[in-house]
């Protein structure tokens, strides 16, 4: 779905500054959509509670589908046309790898996200903001990044999705994986 936004990842890790940015994003476009993945039942009983405080922050074209079976994730970060990830740091700590960074990027999701801890090496075809959600330009430049991609051409959308799949699934393949650990060892 070329107008579909994914969050795939933890709430806490950029969901309640989605919140804020993707009003934004519906004004310039529209026909955009949010797909929300990210739930806090994965974690067990009890803690599910706190993806309420997420549910209630978003509006009309949002599907805030929390925690999915594994084949529907896959299907809807093939079918979504960005990851929509401002990521943040969560107690002082940024993110170690991305592991939604790396499949959206294999499924064909164009990752848009922060320049902070491993993610820049995750991202292997996408865009990286060197700044912090809602601090400077940073939301601006993310709403702009977005409702570019959204405005591109299928063709050129095709073309670009081809290629970061191929470098996805050669980056993040189960033998390059193996041998980049085995060079460690």
């Amino acid at each position: 779905d070329l107008d579909a936004l994914l969050y795939c990842s933890v709430p806490d890790r950029g969901l309640q500054h989605l919140a804020r940015i993707f009003p934004q994003i519906e004004a310039q476009h529209p026909a955009a959509k949010l797909w929300i993945t990210s739930d806090y039942s994965l974690w067990g009983d009890g803690i599910g509670s706190m993806n309420d405080r997420f549910r209630t922050m978003f509006g009309e074209n949002v599907t805030f589908f929390g925690k999915v079976p594994r084949a529907q994730l896959v299907q809807l970060q093939q079918s979504a046309n960005i990851l929509a990830y401002p990521n943040c740091n969560v107690g002082g700590l940024y993110e170690l790898f991305g592991i939604s960074v790396a499949e959206c990027q294999v499924a064909g999701a164009f990752p848009i996200t922060s320049k902070r801890g491993g993610l820049e090496t995750t991202v292997q075809s996408g865009v990286l903001i060197d700044s912090e959600p809602g601090q400077g330009n940073y939301d601006e430049i993310f709403v702009n990044t977005v409702v570019s991609h959204l405005a591109a051409k299928p063709e050129d959308l095709d073309i670009y999705r081809t290629e970061m799949i191929r470098l996805a699934r050669e980056r993040f393949s189960p033998k390059k994986v193996v041998d980049d650990w085995s060079v460690l060892f």
